[in-house]
């Protein structure tokens, strides 16, 4: 490439002249070639550096006095004055070359650093005398008068003629001002461009002065009255006898500084080509006509009074450069006339030099066509450079050869569907789970494709050797391979991929993408080995998952030199590794790319989490070659870690996050660590010692991050980096140098050192945005690094290269599909007779198209479907049965499944059913029929009530009822008796003492009615069991007859409640704190066995002390949304409260429950929303919301309140509106109490999510008491460890706090809540497999025993990760019989999968933190219970 030595020749040869003709001393500071010389007659560059006297260096002897101003370093050149702006001014003292009268022209330009408060017309420059007019200031630079804007001022003596105030002062900037003073306008410039210009047209008098009293001259002050001084900082100084040009204060702007050289004489001793005459203009010196070089007469009347200015120099020769870019996914080479791009791909140039470029694609890359600087096409590219011009080229990765399917996921099927396809194919392996016993061999370019992760799982049996091997036969073909769609289980043991090549060709295509690595182990990594390029991305590795990439030697330096921001590295992106110690190693030449990952680190703390290898002493090259790590996110889980080890090569590490925990970074040298012996120099040329880089805005929990130590090895000491230095380079005491600067594009300074390093951009430099880091960050980085090349001299040596990485573009590889269809939505479930129940959803969608539907009644699945309806058939009569459907796609991607449905079949009936109106009068007998009855030729309510019998199906026609439903009779197990509405009819009771009255009864089911305006609302009483309650509304008591507006007591169990809402019911005031919506058992009477009931997907609000209260055991409340804000004045209170006797109390499950805005407490105990006061309660995946103080409490009242299992919960922004009175150790997500001198310890909460940015005093656990004998493990606090991303959580109350969709906890993509959650407890049995196996603690799950009889799902558990799973079949003691054999390892962790609906909560490496599981690339699940019905349709 050619360089610019014509131009360097041309001025060393201006130089040489110069000093021949007239020998000068040339300040090493300033050399000036630009700036102009004629007319000036005043110039103070202020490098002296120390003393009292400013030098004027245009020879017009004007040199000033310095009053306090203090030496400081420069802008332009070695120095410069800083002024105080209270009494600091530079006296040049009243000199007549400075002294112009208003006919003149002259110019005033200086360098100026605002960096205080700035008063009126705080002076620059100013002259002034007492003798003139009023006294006014004759001429003026300076601030306008308010202090904001820029001044330039001529003044007459009677009138201010001119200001100039156009443009804002910016402070702590240096801005170069001049003023221009023409004879007739005034122009004001900043940074070399016009801000402002007027034209004179009021003079009166003259003020050009006679004697000096007129001429006072000052630097930093106005000089008439020695005010308006300057705060800040001024450079430069000059002043022009005439009116500069535009274009000489450009290159005043422009000019590197230093003193002017007076001008040489001419080599004939005149200014013409006779002696002694010249006319003035431009004219040739005849001495000198080998240069050519051209002065400027001064004289106008030749002779011997002729003068001359400098010389004027011939023009260098214009060069310009020509930039090839190369994009796209393939490789190729553009070659021409100083260009071999390749490497060389810049050219600079004389103006007008024709370059022809030439385009060769590699091997499986076509070249598409070129761009920019006027070519087009794919022939060759002819430029003439007559200005700088960048064209493009683009080379696309070419797909050669077809499609091969693998019979099945085994190893002996894919191998052999690899050895049938061609180079470049595609082997496409289906889904199954398959365990390989001996590794898979590749030697050409394919791609391998499974169907996605968690359907494609392979488990490696293979040792120690790596599960996969990819080695090319033939490297110089450049073939392209790619690895994607597959989860492997590695079982912690076998190591994973090995890709290896030589070191004479490279592979530039190389992708590893969407793949999940489980169950890795430290010391069996995956290797990277050779000249290997391209981008491994998406992946998921959860455990020990170790990275090595390695070159080989030193050909790996020799053959491939290291290039910053290149398409010629391996780029690791948008990758996720949990649980793990070590990530990355690097060695033997290799180099790699780590950006915008996110590391969960796990508790070990072994090795640094990157790592670069330096020359371990060998003989052999083993240093790392280069690293660039940046944009990534680590999760520290509470370690102290480094973050990088930096031991050998070049390398950039910047702007990381490091949260929960704390980092540093290391650099030494490994040969010295390795030998004893200090290093001599370089390896073949290539220095292997950490060199040439360069580390800035690496943060841990916002606080900034260098390195911090030093060598230890005898020998090899050397100092520590300095927490504010950042660059590093290799001499001779392995010192580091001053540091990286980083800002604004146009902050960076002109002065600089050698080495030093500038980034460039318009993103932060002060913290770490958590858009631009982690996998798949929003905002990636962006900026440039520049390097100091020499003394004030910038280069730019760095740009990350482009993301994402071209090969993850539509135009490279095609990418698996690992979407998943969306939640089918709002499934409903219509009852069509005894044994039909019809369904139908909305269709979901997906990225390439839902191929079918799973549909599962009672958590079983029964068919799959195309279509968005099912009639399921053959089904029992007056039986309930509940749906979900969840959509699948042809890569076997699942969606979430689908919120559910439930219907109840009819009973059976051979000669018609009873018909109910609200003025009905017929007998029992006569009111039966196959068709609806209307009016009086129906039954009246009461009647039903008396004669209703097992198997009788009872409708009510719409219309308003005075008599509630409370049957004499009982159904039984097969015939139950049924009150429920007709078709969409809307039937409402009202006016009365109770909406539902069971007294005893069994077996009755209740359906979609209307309550209101009544005393009580339902009660269940006298061992009245097996009822159901669905689709009915509860609504407005009459007057408060009793405690609770509904009750399930007196030893009633096995009773439903189900898609119901219960409204106002209960007051609440101070001392009296009366009503509950919904009471279970009785907390008063130990004897009350009100068990086994379910409350799911159901509203409770508006109540007196409570909305639900359990007082009784195994009872299941799930799927619920509860809420008692104050209704109005004296109600409202908490949600949930589980009180009672030990001996009838507690055991119950609590699941997906909704708890939000309990009211500011009506009585003096000041509990939480939801208070738990008995024991062995599971309290899982529920979130709590706004709620007074805190969301949950766990206080014993009447019994004890221990060995609760509290986990998987949200708890947002509670304590939103507490009573100071009771003091912070109430707030929080959780308090623990000890009320009444009762037992609260062996509580486990664990995998919690909280979050309370709003309120100062929210703490995750407030403690009354109840603070020892606790497990609190694993919970994601994200007040600490950053905003956990709900989808949507305003700060705003809803208007209608009935409305269950707001707040969303849902997390978002990117929330660092993510597989935060740890294992509920682990396994205790020796390694094996079966399905009976024994943990540490079993109480976290329940095998299906809880609730009525059929309606709960035993837990599903994982051991060791989501893809080993099973249902629980029975439980005792701690252990869990299963459903199916597994396989486990001795200490696995134990996770739930499903919970008791059978909803899956686990994907990923670990459980979120929280009640939501984020599943990529779906919806988020339905956590929004129905919204109340007032009727139900049947058909």
């Amino acid at each position: 490439m050619k360089s610019k030595t014509n131009l360097i020749l041309y001025l060393l040869l201006v130089l040489g002249v110069l000093l021949y003709f007239n020998p000068i001393t040339i300040s090493p500071q300033k050399i000036h070639a630009a700036a102009p010389t004629n007319g000036l007659v005043g110039y103070w560059n202020f490098d002296e550096g120390s003393g009292t006297v400013a030098n004027d260096t245009s020879g017009s002897g004007n040199n000033g006095t310095i009053n306090g101003a203090s030496w400081i370093a420069g802008k332009i050149g070695s120095g410069a004055l800083s002024f105080d702006g209270t009494g600091n001014y530079v006296n040049l003292g009243s000199p007549s070359s400075l002294d112009f009268s208003q006919e003149n022209a002259f110019t005033i330009s200086a360098w100026v650093y605002p960096d205080g408060a700035i008063g009126s017309y705080a002076a620059i420059f100013s002259r002034g005398g007492v003798n003139v007019g009023n006294t006014n200031t004759v001429y003026h630079l300076s601030s306008n008068n308010a202090g904001t804007g820029w001044s330039a001022t001529i003044s007459d003596g009677t009138n201010l003629v001119i200001n100039s105030a156009l443009n804002t002062i910016v402070q702590r900037t240096w801005q170069h001002m001049t003023l221009v003073w023409n004879g007739t306008t005034l122009i004001l410039y900043k940074d070399a461009s016009v801000i402002d210009s007027d034209t004179n047209v009021s003079f009166t008098g003259l003020w050009d002065g006679n004697d000096a009293s007129d001429r006072y001259v000052n630097v930093g002050r106005d000089a008439k009255n020695g005010g308006h001084l300057w705060p800040g900082n001024i450079d430069d100084v000059r002043v022009y006898s005439r009116a500069l040009s535009a274009s000489e204060i450009t290159d005043i702007y422009n000019d590197t500084g230093g003193t002017p050289p007076p001008p040489p004489a001419p080599v004939n001793g005149s200014c013409g080509a006779t002696v002694n005459t010249c006319t003035t203009g431009i004219f040739s010196d005849v001495a000198d006509t080998s240069t050519n070089y051209l002065w400027n007469c001064l004289g106008s009347n030749g002779g011997t009074n002729a003068s001359c200015s400098l010389p004027i120099p011939p023009a260098p020769p214009i060069t310009y450069t020509l930039t090839v870019s190369k994009s796209g996914t393939g490789q190729g080479t553009v070659t021409g006339t100083g260009i071999s791009c390749g490497s060389d791909c810049l050219e600079t140039a004389n103006s007008g030099t024709s370059i022809t470029l030439t385009a060769a694609s590699q091997p499986n890359s076509t070249f598409i066509g070129w761009s920019g600087g006027g070519c087009s096409g794919t022939g060759s590219c002819a430029i003439i450079l007559n200005s700088d011009i960048t064209v493009t080229t683009t080379f696309n990765f070419t797909q050669t050869s077809g499609t091969v399917n693998a019979a099945s996921c085994s190893l002996t099927d894919i191998q052999s569907a690899i050895n049938s396809v061609s180079t470049g194919g595609i082997v496409n392996v289906p889904s199954g789970n398959c365990t390989w016993s001996s590794q898979l061999s590749i030697t050409k370019g394919i791609i391998l494709q499974g169907a996605g992760v968690g359907s494609t799982v392979i488990i490696a049996n293979t040792g120690s050797a790596y599960l996969i091997k990819y080695a090319p036969s033939n490297p110089s073909l450049n073939e392209s391979f790619r690895l994607t769609g597959f989860e492997f289980n590695l079982q912690n043991a076998s190591p994973g991929f090995h890709l290896v090549n030589n070191t004479t060709y490279a592979i530039t295509n190389i992708r590893i993408d969407h793949n999940e690595w489980n169950n890795c182990v430290f010391g069996q990594p995956f290797l990277i080995q050779g000249a290997l390029w391209g981008v491994v991305d998406s992946n998921t590795f959860n455990g020990q998952c170790h990275i090595d990439n390695y070159g080989v030697n030193a050909t790996s330096w020799l053959n491939f030199p290291y290039a910053f921001g290149s398409i010629n590295n391996l780029y690791y992106e948008d990758n996720v590794f949990n649980n793990t110690d070590t990530v990355f190693s690097g060695g033997a030449g290799g180099r790699y790319a780590f950006r915008y990952n996110t590391v969960n680190l796990s508790t070990v703390n072994l090795y640094p989490i990157l790592d670069a290898h330096g020359d371990q002493g060998s003989g052999s090259n083993h240093a790392t070659m280069g690293i660039e790590i940046y944009g990534n996110r680590i999760n520290g889980n509470g370690r102290n870690s480094r973050l990088t080890d930096h031991r050998g090569g070049t390398g950039v590490i910047f702007y990381n996050a490091y949260n929960n925990g704390t980092m540093d970074l290391q650099v030494r040298d490994e040969f010295c660590d390795e030998t004893g012996t200090p290093p001599t120099g370089p390896f073949n040329g290539v220095p292997q010692h950490v060199s040439n880089s360069y580390y800035w805005n690496n943060r841990d929990d916002g606080v900034l991050r260098y390195f911090n130590l030093s060598q230890a090895v005898t020998g090899c000491a050397y100092p520590p980096i300095a927490p504010n230095v950042n660059f590093w380079d290799y001499n001779a005491s392995f010192n580091g140098t001053s540091g990286t600067g980083c800002g604004a594009p146009a902050s960076r300074p002109a002065v600089c050192t050698t080495g030093v390093g500038y980034w460039a951009t318009d993103q932060s430099c002060s913290s770490v945005d958590p858009a631009h880091v982690g996998a798949s960050p929003t905002a990636p980085l962006s900026g440039t690094l520049y390097k100091c090349t020499s003394p004030n001299t910038w280069t730019a040596f760095y740009t990350p290269y482009t993301y994402p990485h071209p090969l993850r573009s539509s135009g490279a590889l095609p990418p698996p599909d690992t979407t998943p269809p969306s939640v089918p939505a709002g499934p409903t479930a219509t009852t069509i007779s005894s044994s039909q129940i019809n369904l139908s959803w909305t269709a979901s969608t997906d990225n390439v198209g839902v191929a079918g539907y799973r549909v599962y009644r009672n958590g079983v699945q029964i068919t799959t479907v195309t279509n968005t309806t099912y009639q399921d058939t053959g089904l029992s009569p007056s039986t309930t049965y509940s749906y979900i459907i969840v959509a699948y796609d042809g890569a076997g991607n699942t969606s979430v499944p689908s919120s559910s449905a439930s219907a109840t079949t009819q009973g059976v009936v051979t000669t018609g059913d009873y018909w109910v109106s609200s003025t009905g009068s017929a007998a029992w007998s006569s009111c039966r029929s196959t068709t609806p009855l209307i009016g009086s030729a129906a039954c009246s309510l009461a009647t039903a009530n008396t004669n209703a019998a097992a198997g009788n199906i009872v409708y009510l026609l719409a219309g308003t009822y005075g008599v509630y439903i409370a049957p004499v009779n009982s159904g039984n197990l097969s015939a139950r008796i049924i009150f429920r509405n007709y078709s969409n009819e809307v039937v409402t009771i009202s006016n009365a003492a109770y909406g539902i009255h069971l007294n005893g009864n069994d077996y009755i089911t209740i359906q979609g009615i209307n309550f209101s305006n009544l005393d009580r609302f339902m009660y269940l009483e006298n061992n009245a069991d097996y009822n159901i309650i669905t689709n009915s509304v509860f609504n407005q008591m009459r007057t408060m007859a009793s405690w609770a507006g509904s009750r399930i007591w007196q030893n009633s169990d096995h009773n439903i409640v189900r898609n119901s809402t219960f409204t106002y019911y209960g007051t609440c005031a101070f001392g009296s704190d009366d009503g509950a919506v919904l009471e279970i058992g009785n907390e008063n009477i130990a004897t009350d066995n009100s068990d086994y009931n379910l409350i799911e997907n159901s509203i409770f609000a508006y109540g007196g002390h409570h909305v639900l209260g359990v007082h009784s055991r195994y009872n299941v409340i799930r799927n619920n949304y509860l809420h008692n804000e104050a209704w109005s004045a004296g109600y409202g209170n908490r949600t949930l409260y589980l009180n009672g006797w030990a001996a009838s109390s507690g055991s119950n499950l609590i699941e997906n429950n909704r708890f939000g805005y309990s009211a500011k407490p009506c009585d003096a105990n000041g509990v939480a929303g939801a208070l738990v006061g008995t024991s062995y309660n599971i309290i899982r995946n529920n979130s709590f919301y706004y709620n007074n103080l805190s969301g949950l409490g766990i206080a014993p009242y009447d019994s004890n309140s221990s060995y609760n299992l509290i986990y998987g919960n949200t708890f947002f922004d509670n304590a939103y509106n507490p009573d100071p009175s009771y003091g912070a150790r109430y707030y929080g997500a959780i308090t623990l109490s000890d009320w009444n001198a009762t037992v609260n310890e062996n509580n486990k909460i664990k995998n919690n999510l909280y979050y309370a940015h709003a309120y100062d005093n929210n703490q995750p656990i407030g403690y009354n008491g109840a603070s020892t004998n606790q497990e609190i493990l694993n919970n994601f606090d994200g007040d600490v460890s950053g905003n956990p991303l709900f989808v949507n959580a305003s700060l705003a109350l809803p208007t209608n706090k009935l409305d269950a969709s707001v707040p969303n906890l849902n997390l978002q993509s990117g929330s660092p809540a993510i597989d935060k959650g740890g294992a509920l407890t682990t396994v205790i049995s020796a390694s094996g497999s079966g399905a009976s196996i024994t943990v540490g603690d079993a109480s976290y799950f329940q095998d299906g025993t809880l609730g009525p009889t059929g309606t709960v799902q035993a837990d599903w558990i994982a051991v060791g990760t989501a893809s080993i799973v099973a249902q629980i079949s029975s439980i005792s003691g701690n252990t869990i019989n299963l459903k199916s054999s597994i396989s486990w390892t001795s200490g696995a962790p134990v996770y739930l999968f499903k919970k008791s609906d059978g909803i899956q909560v686990f994907y990923g490496s670990a459980p979120d933190a929280g009640a939501y599981e984020f599943v990529s690339g779906t919806l988020p699940p339905d956590t929004t219970p129905p919204s109340a019905p007032t009727g139900v349709s049947v058909q």
